[in-house]
Parts: C-alpha cells; structure tokens; sequence
C-alpha cells in the first residue's frame, strides 16, 4: 500500500469472509487436486479412507448424540486442514494472478493474500477490484465454498492527489460495506492514520495487563524461577512488535505498562531500579524483545525465496520507508 501511495495512487482492499469455510470442503475435488499435485496415489487413498469413514456423535453433558456421518469438510483444529483448504483454494490464487489486475509491485502482481480462509484483495481501482471479487464468486460457486456478503468488507486507502473514488462493490449483487477499520488476523488496520500504530499498541498494553493481573493472582506463592518462566512465557511475546511504527509518546506508555507487569508478577515494590530487577531475574524488557523481534523479521526477509518477499525487498520503497528506518535506528 505504501508503494502505490508514494506514487499518488490509492489502493482499495477487501477483506473476503468464508463462512465455514473448512466445513465446505468437498472430498472428491480435494483428492482430485491432491492427485494433480504430484501427491503419492497410496496417500490420497488413505485420506480419502479416512474422510468417507469419518463417524461422529454430538456431545452435550453427559448425554451423547446418535452417531453420523459427515460427507464434506476438513477437521477444524487439524494439523493437515490449513495445508488441505490451502491446496483446495491454491487455483483461485493462480487465477486472480494470472488476470494480472491488481496491485503490482515491478511485475509480481500482488493483488490476493492468504492466511488459511482469511483472504485480502488489493486492486488501485473499485472496477480492478470488482472484476478480482466476481472471479471469487465463481470459483466459490463451483467448489461448494460461500463468502458472506454481509461480513465482507472494503475499505479505501486514498493517498493525497488521487482522484479515484470508493465507488459502490457488490458481491453477487450484495453491496459491499465501507470501513475505515478492519482487524484483520489479529491486527486493526486503519486507513485513515496508514503510518502508525497507536491503537493496536493500547490494544497490546491493555492485554498485557489483563494477563499479567491473571499471573499475578494465580501464581502468587510460586518461585522465581517459575514467575520468570510465565514472564517469558506470557509477557516477553508481543503480537506484530516488530511491525510497529509508534508515536514516541505512545512507546513510552507501552513500556511503562511492559514495566508495570513485571512488577505485579514478581512483587516489586517502592523506587527499586527496575532494570536492575530485569537483569537479575533474566528476562528481557520490551526495548529487547522488540529489537530480537525485528532481528529475526530481518534475517527472515533477507534470507527468504518468496516471490512477493523478493519483489518487496527489491523495491526501493521498501528502503524509503518509515518502518525500514525504525529498523535501522533500534538496532544500530
């Protein structure tokens, strides 16, 4: 999104949402694209026998269902499910790329993002874009899968001297909601302020606060060394810290809450130095565990073959922009 602001030109994403989308595998089409694939034939056997052999009961107290059968759907919480849907969806991927409509970046097209059944459509025009959702709408349609027009939302990144306009997107003839935030796999994407993340940063402290009160009461009487084990445990992850671009006032507010955690966990009290207390029970304050967190993001990119990671790290935008610089500054 940055590069094409950079260039004056807005970018509009849609954020599909597949209802049961895991539940609406169909078996057949699943091992037909496992077969087209290259995947061993024993293998596919075996997946199919236990597919078509599944048996079911519903529990409720301590009263049990009669037993069924369920004849579509991989297994929520499935170790193979994600890799399954995945497989079941990759040809919708390779169609939306090969239109080439869309956001680019040099010639890698860039208009469709996957996690699982959490997919984000990135087009600089509504017509670009109305085109990408039809050809979702097909291929749903022809593999049993449905998005819900009703949770499925636009939202319009407008950079300053673009005339483009957020005009109306319908799905299957369903207009489409505009919105100017989205939380998307865990993160509040905001259009409006598109360079910093103040929200989710309270959002973060807030939560670290709530689990740290959590640890504190339950663990009141425990030792050290398993207080330091929770904190590392609970408290030294942070959900996207290394992508974070905060306001210096907001950062401040974010460590004093990282700081206030410790404490309640480990019973500090009065005016003792509290990097002092970090040191001595070896656990990292939110300054480290952001810079170790950015490190690892770094070393990742530069080491990965992705083709959409290649295209970005070769793009000068990548270079030019304000979360680089952060990089550079807090770990040089």
């Amino acid at each position: 999104m940055q590069h094409y602001l950079q260039k004056n030109c807005s970018v509009v994403a849609c954020f599909l949402d597949a209802s049961k989308a895991f539940d609406n595998v169909i078996h057949d089409k699943l091992a037909k694209k496992l077969i087209q694939r290259g995947m061993p034939i024993c293998i596919v056997k075996l997946l199919t026998y236990w597919w078509r052999k599944q048996r079911f009961k519903v529990k409720w107290g301590n009263c049990l269902s009669e037993e069924f059968k369920v004849e579509k759907g991989v297994r929520q919480g499935g170790i193979l499910s994600p890799y399954l849907f995945n497989l079941y969806m990759n040809d919708l991927g390779a169609i939306l790329c090969n239109t080439k409509i869309g956001c680019q970046i040099g010639k890698t097209i860039c208009n469709n993002f996957w996690y699982a059944d959490d997919i984000c459509l990135l087009a600089p025009s509504t017509r670009s874009l109305q085109v990408l959702i039809d050809l979702c709408s097909t291929y749903a349609n022809d593999h049993k899968i449905t998005f819900n027009a009703a949770k499925t939302v636009c939202m319009f990144f407008k950079s300053k001297e673009s005339k483009t306009l957020a005009t109306a997107v319908k799905m299957n003839g369903t207009c489409l909601t505009w919105e100017t935030k989205f939380n998307y796999l865990g993160y509040t994407i905001d259009s409006i302020s598109k360079y910093c993340d103040d929200e989710e940063i309270r959002k973060r402290s807030r939560n670290l606060r709530i689990t740290a009160n959590v640890l504190a009461t339950r663990f009141l009487k425990t030792s050290n060394e398993v207080k330091q084990l929770l904190f590392k445990t609970y408290l030294s992850s942070v959900y996207f810290i290394s992508l974070w671009i905060p306001s210096t006032q907001m950062y401040k507010k974010a460590k004093v809450a990282h700081n206030d955690c410790f404490r309640a966990l480990f019973k500090i009290r009065g005016r003792h130095s509290i990097s002092e207390e970090f040191v001595c029970n070896r656990v990292n304050t939110l300054d480290a565990v952001r810079r170790f967190s950015i490190h690892s993001l770094m070393c990742r990119i530069n080491d990965s073959e992705n083709e959409f990671v290649l295209a970005v790290r070769h793009c000068q935008t990548y270079y030019n922009s304000n979360l680089y610089k952060t990089w550079l500054n807090l770990i040089h």
